[in-house]
């Protein structure tokens, strides 16, 4: 029988830059992932196809959460984002699973203002340069 996972299950951690982040970040809904490779055109001479080789990846994750100040992620987010400066993440598929552990900075920190709802606050953010490098973690 195949093994699944569902998003529920799925861990946000964060913490302070250059540690692995280790408090649990549980206002997020709807965690996305986007890994994009840059591609290179090595086409040649005398073949009929275009040819190409992949280079880096571009890494985002995004989500969704209630705006709320007196939440430590929310506050921890704000402070990575109105100060330019990185923030550790970790987001693993399972408690003691896989995923991507590093440093990030924080390029969106969107709030809305829904006249009949909680205000929401999308959050988007990608690798920075970090004293350690972002890496595939397997806590299994």
């Amino acid at each position: 029988m195949a093994t699944y996972y569902l998003g529920k299950d799925a861990v946000v951690l964060h913490g302070t830059a250059g540690t692995t982040a280790a408090t649990a970040t549980n206002n997020t809904k709807d965690v996305s992932i986007s890994l994009k490779a840059s591609e290179s055109d090595v086409s040649i001479r005398g073949s009929k196809f275009e040819k190409t080789a992949t280079g880096m990846i571009a890494l985002s994750y995004s989500w969704e959460m209630v705006y709320d100040m007196a939440d430590a992620a929310c506050a921890a987010l704000h402070a990575a984002f109105i100060g330019l400066g990185p923030i550790a993440i970790k987001i693993l598929d399972k408690p003691d699973g896989q995923g991507f552990d590093g440093d990030f900075c924080v390029t969106q920190f969107e709030p809305g203002l829904p006249l009949k709802t909680h205000i929401p606050l999308k959050i988007e953010i990608k690798p920075t340069l970090s004293s350690r490098d972002l890496a595939w973690v397997n806590d299994e």
